[in-house]
């Protein structure tokens, strides 16, 4: 619950009314951001794995050129079509997030296991632009993965989720659960700031000491979708 009193810019208020508590909700507000850096030139290279039980991830630098094979220390030497892949091409314009500093409702978000990529909007035009990640080896997850999102975190657990589209949805280790509009603004040649902004307030009785109200938040499931982009993906 003291979690949640940290949306400083979310005023809720009670009033007891013949018997009756009622919460009035106003304007929901920016409830977390921060930056991240990337890299000033596109991003390009091959990734393959999915071959179980290891799960090894690889990375080849030149999408053009895709090997043979592959060295797999439990398998040997395997064919590259028989592992699962994602190419990346430069005129795609990604760009790999080097390092991220970013926070919801004072809870740091931290990247472990994925690489992210962030493709800016084109030209002066402004908008969000659009996100991508690939697995590198989530042991809590094994397998090959690519998704045009962002998910940090587990499924079961405290998460972040953040949709191309700029939706994202955010669930704490407490409780505490929150959806809304992510938006980034680009700073420098290499570095970009995120906002995020609910999208619904957080209804929370007042004053905190009534007794017998209780305060329900609907729990937003969300299912992981793989991808099915094709190894033999055509260079643009």
């Amino acid at each position: 619950m003291k979690n949640l009193l940290k949306l400083a810019s979310i005023s809720l208020s009670a009033t007891l009314i013949g018997g009756a508590l009622t919460v009035k909700p106003v304007q929901a507000a920016i409830v977390g951001g921060g930056t991240f850096t990337y890299t000033a030139t596109p991003f390009q290279g091959i990734y393959a794995g999915g071959l179980p039980p290891e799960f090894n991830i690889y990375y080849f630098p030149d999408p053009y050129n895709p090997p043979e094979y592959i060295y797999d220390p439990l398998y040997g030497n395997v064919s590259f079509s028989d592992y699962e892949s994602d190419f990346i091409f430069p005129s795609e314009n990604k760009r790999l997030v080097t390092n991220l500093d970013i926070y919801i409702l004072g809870n740091q978000i931290f990247a472990d296991y994925e690489d992210r990529f962030w493709t800016p909007p084109e030209g002066n035009s402004g908008g969000r632009g659009s996100l991508y990640q690939i697995s590198t080896g989530d042991p809590r997850d094994p397998g090959f993965y690519s998704f045009d999102q962002w998910f940090f975190g587990e499924v079961f657990d405290s998460y972040l989720f953040m949709a191309s589209d700029g939706y994202f949805e955010f669930v704490s280790g407490v409780g505490d659960y929150i959806t809304g509009q992510w938006s980034i603004e680009k700073i420098s040649n290499t570095t970009a700031a995120i906002t995020f902004n609910s999208d619904a307030p957080i209804f929370v009785p007042e004053p905190l000491t009534f007794l017998g109200v209780g305060t329900t938040l609907a729990f937003g499931s969300f299912f992981k979708r793989k991808s099915s982009r094709s190894a033999l993906k055509k260079a643009k």
